[in-house]
């Protein structure tokens, strides 16, 4: 049977925050790309991070057997994984220099299928192929919009696949309309981020802060606690009664007491963190404000078998996490 080709809509896109056009490819960011200039960072590394396509996906509704991605060619390899419902069906490399990414035969019948768009790369959508006689539609709503904000350690770079970073897994599992603004090195509470979380539609949001701020020095015991109170304002300027979870750092056994160039440790910023949302909670009877300690959802007894580096959970880590966040952050929350 002969296959067609099909241009890949805007529709059939989600967790992106802009999609930048070339040619008739699609290039998808997590930040408004033609207002790129605004959000400055060292090496530009902000912008880096953000057009690498970290819980981005194509979402559709399709009866055909076979389904082929197409993408310009890059340098190295890049993995997309490809879900049926929840469920991972199929996961399939691009080597460097190849443009198709072909999955196995699909099920009969009309399904919903979603590709989970590799995190750690850059990707130019150019077309899909399927069955010529085939349908397309954009896929059905995939529930409650869920905007969660953090390092790399919400980007997710050591995860078994695009779909088992701990947000995905998060998303899959509680049937949440992912957008992940998750930014290796860059969670540094940033105006303009505030701002656009304010912008996009949420029903959930949450926040997880400190450790890059800890790394980089960009905030002190003068400044963060003001940065994070002013970060959560501008959102509820736009979401004044959004559930909204704001969580400390994740347990680093080396950085815990271990006072940063600007006499910071983890265990001082998680009780700014902390002391932030009770202020907030007091001043603005904000009943839909939630703190949650980062170790709720990896703390000391994993860090030993799940953290190699002291900071970032390996894949399994990943998994344990958005369990923990399953149970511990949504379970907490009224949304």
């Amino acid at each position: 049977m002969n296959m067609k080709h099909i241009r890949i809509s805007e529709s059939y896109i989600k967790g992106s925050l802009s999609l930048e056009e070339r040619s008739g490819a699609l290039r998808p960011w997590r930040l408004p790309h033609t207002r790129k200039t605004l959000f400055p960072s060292p090496e530009e590394n902000l912008l880096a991070n953000a057009v690498k396509p970290a819980g981005v996906r194509l979402h559709i509704e399709t009866d055909t057997r076979r389904l082929v991605l197409l993408a310009e060619a890059a340098p190295h390899k890049r993995t997309f994984v490809l879900c049926l419902g929840a469920e991972i069906y199929d996961s399939a490399s691009l080597p460097a220099q190849q443009s198709k990414v072909e999955f196995c035969e699909l099920p009969p019948g009309k399904k919903t299928v979603t590709v989970w768009l590799p995190g750690d790369a850059e990707v130019w959508l150019t077309g899909l192929e399927l069955d010529d006689d085939a349908t397309l539609e954009p896929g059905p709503s995939e529930g409650k919009k869920w905007i969660t904000y953090g390092s790399s350690i919400t980007h997710c770079a050591r995860s078994h696949s695009p779909a088992e970073t701990w947000p995905s897994f998060v998303a899959r599992q509680a049937e949440l309309d992912l957008t992940c603004l998750g930014f290796g090195g860059e969670c540094h509470l940033d105006p303009m981020i505030a701002r656009e979380i304010g912008n996009l539609q949420a029903d959930i949001i949450s926040l997880k802060v400190g450790i890059n701020v800890y790394g980089k020095n960009s905030l002190n015991a003068r400044t963060f606690k003001p940065a994070i109170i002013g970060f959560i304002e501008t959102i509820r300027e736009k979401h004044p009664t959004t559930p909204l979870a704001l969580i400390s750092p994740i347990i680093a056994p080396t950085r815990e007491r271990t006072p940063n160039n600007v006499d910071f440790t983890l265990e001082a910023m998680r009780q700014e963190v902390a002391d932030a949302a009770k202020r907030i909670q007091h001043t603005n009877h904000d009943h839909t404000l939630y703190y949650f300690d980062g170790r709720l959802l990896f703390g000391n007894e994993l860090a030993s078998a799940y953290l190699p580096d002291n900071l970032h959970p390996d894949a399994e880590g990943n998994l344990l996490m958005g369990k923990n966040f399953l149970e511990n952050v949504l379970g907490g929350m009224a949304y």
